[in-house]
């Protein structure tokens, strides 16, 4: 868990609640910085982070943060646990097969099965997230990335991550979104395949893919003016 945090405020503390039990603390440390970027030129606020303890595959984790005698307080957030296998490896399955890019939508990946036999023939534990079946949504570099020493991240036959609603020369936000997580990842010490038929290639100008920034939804072309 992070918080951006002023200064000023002193010591962060992390409060959590599993389920619906006692309220619980945790001690905060400041984040210095990664591998390649981080905490640069931070005069009037830092990044601290803290770990939950305790939690359990099902339990629903409400989170805060408090500073200054608990005074001031951060707004909350819950997440439920969904795993906890302790395995090395993540399998980031990133088919997008609910999309429109792969052509006709299909009813789940094609290829994870190619991934789980080589990691298990070699003896290697795994997780698997399929960024469609959690919602088409990007995994948390903390919450889901930080817990893995590598991560498998495939993409299969897909070329160009889009929603199914969007036309040629438009890349879904998921996309952005899944390159500047797992390039936290990466900057926290993680370890990453990167594989696909096409993999990369939206992020190129030969592909040619623009993307609203904002909001995930078709990004409009700019007009002159007369």
């Amino acid at each position: 868990m992070q918080v951006l945090a002023r200064r000023d405020l002193g010591s962060v503390t992390l409060r959590y609640r599993i389920n619906n039990g006692p309220a619980r603390s945790g001690p905060t440390r400041e984040w210095n910085g990664g591998e390649r970027f981080g905490a640069v030129g931070d005069v009037y606020y830092h990044i601290m982070r803290g770990a939950v303890t305790g939690s359990k595959p099902g339990d629903s984790v409400k989170v805060w943060f408090e500073a200054r005698n608990r005074r001031v307080v951060s707004d909350s957030f819950t997440y439920t646990v969904k795993s906890d296998s302790g395995a090395p490896v993540l399998i980031l399955s990133a088919e997008d097969y609910s999309g429109r890019s792969p052509g006709s939508p299909y009813a789940g990946p094609l290829y994870l099965s190619s991934y789980q036999n080589a990691l298990t023939a070699n003896g290697i534990a795994y997780d698997v997230y399929d960024v469609d079946a959690n919602g088409r949504s990007s995994p948390d570099p903390l919450g889901v990335l930080g817990h893995y020493r590598a991560v498998v991240w495939y993409t299969g036959e897909d070329i160009i991550t889009r929603e199914p609603y969007q036309l040629g020369g438009n890349t879904s936000r998921l996309a952005n979104d899944e390159l500047l997580d797992v390039r936290m990842y990466l900057n926290n010490g993680g370890r990453l395949l990167y594989t696909g038929k096409f993999a990369g290639l939206e992020y190129t100008p030969a592909g040619g893919q623009v993307f609203d920034p904002e909001a995930n939804a078709p990004c409009t072309p700019l007009r002159r003016r007369a």
